[in-house]
């Protein structure tokens, strides 16, 4: 600061600092918050209108295995892309992360999912483990009930290939129609 051109900061003491500090920190805390439901709605909608069976087991078997974790740990080291890139190559299959090529893939998938303006989720870490918690969180509640009918499928079955007392197999047509109403998975 020289005499003819004062420091245009006001001064801030110590009380006025810890006062800004406190209101941006919750500012932050704030929109984190926000961005992380962002991403549960849309990882929810995602698996519920547009994720394949697959898509959403490789998820769950990557979060059983203890790597969904660290994949989102990423963001503290390596950034939100590189988060926004693995779980992208989660949901479609890709082995190795570190093809080149897979750029051009992970972009078009984030595009899908998301529209043009993808890039401005994909950078933001909150949204991210929000899009994995939302998909997970809806994976979670219809897993159960694909895993019921899987078995009532198998019961329907076994009971059609039931031999009757001529020793041919026969199957009544109430477990036909049993069959039918079903089977719609």
């Amino acid at each position: 600061m020289t005499p003819n051109h004062p420091d245009p900061r006001p001064e801030i003491d110590s009380n006025d600092l810890a006062a800004v500090t406190e209101r941006l920190r919750s500012s932050k805390l704030e929109a984190q918050k926000s961005q992380r439901q962002a991403g549960i709605e849309s990882g929810n909608g995602f698996a519920s209108l547009e994720a394949s069976y697959e898509m959403l087991q490789r998820l769950a078997r990557c979060e059983r295995s203890g790597g969904l974790g660290e994949l989102l740990a990423l963001g503290r080291c390596e950034g939100p892309e590189a988060i926004a890139k693995r779980l992208a190559l989660v949901f479609l299959a890709e082995v190795d992360a570190r093809f080149d090529h897979s750029h051009r893939k992970v972009q078009k998938f984030w595009q899908g999912v998301l529209g043009d303006n993808f890039s401005e989720f994909t950078e933001d870490v909150q949204f991210l483990q929000g899009f994995a918690q939302g998909a997970l969180e809806m994976w979670t509640q219809v897993s159960p009930i694909l895993k019921e009918s899987d078995h009532a499928d198998v019961q329907v079955v076994h009971s059609q290939n039931t031999r009757g007392p001529s020793g041919v197999e026969e199957a009544s047509g109430e477990e036909q129609a049993e069959e039918i109403s079903i089977r719609p998975l």
